[in-house]
Parts: structure tokens; sequence; C-alpha cells
């Protein structure tokens, strides 16, 4: 059974909608920064850090202060090369972003917690996703990389065959050149790989695994492998090491050191308000009933 066009109309409508009264909204936060970056990469494609700018007191070296990878500042620099440095202009090329994010979701949902629509509409209405999605910044784009590989090793999973896996890694890649934390994505696969076993390996005549795991976790790992090597020649150190060196660079100074304990369980209770909203219907016997005869269909 297909997606129903009502869903994904909703999906589409939602994910972009919001967005639109701040297309025209002014570069904040850090988006001045990977606006330099994708300046840089107009002058020199292969040195997208190679020049200095006053906006962090650690260092002028961008490559120093800036923590952050540039693949979302080489996708801004076609933009800026084509339609100029408008503000609307850089909104507007960030949009498929928040739509690939609510698509991948659903399709996650509807594998594993149908109905699909309820968990995606969550997603999207959060103030956080707004905030995040309204501004030139990484985390929606990460995100949606993430989410993407996860549907697509599930569509492995359920006959899609080598060409989704290959995906999956792609997209993988993609999350963590975007932003270092989307590195996790390649624990989340691993995890995935070993508890959901493709349609191919369970049939006769299987494909090794040893394939399966080269495409998933082989690309990613290569990729993210040579930019930390090129990366340490032409700056001194693989450029994912400075945001490492961030951690053991904090402070136990009283103050510090309280703000950030008092911190957890504050990211944990907002973390735990989507479990707690679905407790209800966990206890339900009828909706796990329902939902066990959802998953036995096909999915879309």
């Amino acid at each position: 059974m297909k997606a129903p066009p009502r869903d994904l109309a909703l999906v589409c409508a939602l994910a972009w909608v919001p967005l639109l009264p701040f297309l025209d909204a002014a570069v904040s936060i850090d988006a001045p920064v990977f606006l330099a970056v994708s300046r840089q990469i107009l002058a020199a494609p292969a040195d997208p850090f190679g020049f200095e700018m006053i906006w962090d007191p650690t260092s002028p070296h961008v490559a120093q202060f800036n923590h952050n990878p540039p693949l979302l500042s080489y996708y801004l620099a076609v933009w800026l090369a084509i339609f100029g440095e408008r503000e609307w202009v850089l909104h507007t090329s960030l949009l498929p972003f928040p739509l690939l994010l609510g698509l991948s979701f659903y399709g996650i949902a509807a594998r594993l917690a149908r109905p699909a629509l309820g968990p995606t509409l969550l997603l999207l209405a959060t103030p956080a996703f707004l905030v995040l999605a309204s501004a030139l910044l990484l985390d929606v784009p990460m995100l949606a990389w993430m989410l993407f590989a996860v549907y697509a090793l599930l569509r492995s999973s359920q006959g899609g065959g080598a060409r989704w896996e290959l995906a999956a890694g792609v997209a993988a890649a993609a999350a963590g050149l975007t932003k270092y934390a989307g590195i996790s994505t390649a624990p989340l696969l691993a995890a995935g790989l070993a508890l959901l076993p493709s349609a191919a390996a369970r049939a006769p005549g299987r494909a090794p695994q040893w394939a399966r795991v080269l495409r998933v976790l082989g690309v990613p790992l290569l990729v993210w492998g040579l930019w930390g090597v090129y990366t340490h020649w032409l700056y001194g150190s693989a450029h994912f090491a400075g945001g490492l060196s961030l951690v053991g660079r904090r402070s136990f100074a009283p103050a510090a050191f309280w703000n950030q304990v008092s911190s957890v369980p504050v990211y944990y209770g907002c973390a735990l308000l989507f479990p707690i909203a679905f407790l209800p219907r966990l206890r339900d016997p009828s909706a796990r009933s329902r939902n066990a005869m959802g998953k036995s269909s096909a999915h879309p």
C-alpha cells in the first residue's frame, strides 16, 4: 500500500508553509561564517577554510575556530554563483531539506509506528524545527540526511536491494560532512545492519554480508577518512579533531560545571516528550493489535 496522497500533502505543507514568511529573514547566528566559507569556495574550491575572519576570540583562522564541515557551504556556493547573495534566495535553497526530513521520517514511521502521519506532524510542528529550519543553519540538513539514511536502510532490509544500501551510505557520509554530529549516523546504521537482515540475506544463495557492510558503512567511513587526511595535509590536523578538542577544554569551575549538569535533565525531559505522549497508545491492547495488522501489510 502506497502512502496516501493526503498524508504526503500534509507533510509537504507543514514542512514548507510555516517557513515561507521567513524566506527574507536576515542572515544570523552562525550563518555568516557558513556564507563566508561559500565565498571562499567560489574563489578557491579546494581550500574552503583558507582565509581569516574576525568572529571568534580563539583565532582569526577559519580552519581553527570553525568546527563544522563545509558540505552545506559548497551547496550554498552554487546558489551564490548563480543567483547572487540575496536572503530569500539563500533561504529558498534550503527548502528541500525540511521536505526530505519530513518525508524520510514519514517513511520510517510507516514501517515502525503505523499510522505514520501523527508522529511526522509532531516532529514538523515542534518549535525547535521551525526555528532551525527558518535559519541558514546546519541542523535541519544534517538531520534530513540522517533520517534518509535510516529510511534507506529500512527500504533495503525489505527488498530494496543494494541501491538502497548504497543510498544509506551516501546519505550518512553527507550527514557527517554537513555537521560532525552527523557521524553518529554510523553506529546507528551499524545497529540496523545487525538487527535488520536484508531480504537477500534471508534468501537461498544469499549475497555476502560484508558487501552490505561496505555499502552502508564503508562509504561514509571512507569519505570521512579521506576528508580527515586531506584537511590534515591542508591545515596541519584533521578538521574534525578541532571539535573533539572542545570536550577536553571544558571548564570544571563550579559555575560552568553545575550549569552543564543542570542542563542534562532538561535535555532528557524534552527528549522524553515523544515516548510519554505515546504511552497511552502502547498500553492499549487494541492499538497494539491494529499496529501489528498494519505492519503485516505492504509499506509505502
